[in-house]
């Protein structure tokens, strides 16, 4: 359809899927994705642990602990290597608040009263929780990007489909390359 139009440019912006990895115990009722928890906040029990401590993993951390939940984050990476990325003046807001951290550690299992990790040393923490919320990022549509490739001379991959971002990004990016480019 697009190539009987015979267009000058393609811009790709197909958006991305959250990623919802196979856990033990992912299909628990106490269980949900973040962007799922921030729509519905009366879900979202008194203990907390998010796993994933990327911006929006932190932002949901520091909205629940303002709203006076006990949060716990953890992240398979190291704090070093996740805490520059956050929006200026994100960790210190996190540590007023009482968010707790837990880096370099994963999760293994979601249980009904909340998840068992695992620590860079092997060691299995039980992590008690009401809620377990899941911010573990995006997978691109690549094939979206396959389907529209080569249908013009000038192809364009933009917002998720280039790299995982917020919608401010995302907009941008349609911008730049709309008027700019």
């Amino acid at each position: 359809m697009v190539a009987a139009e015979h267009p000058d440019a393609v811009i790709i912006a197909a958006g991305s899927t959250p990623i919802m990895p196979e856990f033990k115990g992912i299909k628990l009722n106490n269980v949900l994705w973040v962007g799922d928890a921030c729509r519905n906040v009366g879900k979202v029990g008194k203990k907390v642990l998010i796993v994933g401590a990327g911006n929006t993993g932190a932002e949901t951390a520091l909205s629940y602990t303002k709203a006076g939940k006990n949060v716990t984050v953890v992240d398979i990476q190291a704090g070093a290597m996740i805490i520059p990325s956050w929006t200026t003046g994100l960790e210190r807001l996190l540590k007023e608040n009482g968010a707790k951290f837990m880096f370099e550690t994963g999760l293994s299992e979601i249980t009904a009263d909340g998840a068992i990790v695992k620590d860079k040393d092997g060691r299995e923490i039980s992590i008690e929780a009401d809620t377990v919320i899941l911010s573990l990022g995006f997978r691109p549509h690549k094939d979206m990007i396959k389907e529209f490739s080569g249908i013009a001379v000038q192809t364009y991959v933009i917002g998720d489909n280039n790299r995982p971002n917020s919608f401010f990004e995302a907009a941008r990016d349609g911008y730049n390359t709309a008027f700019i480019r």
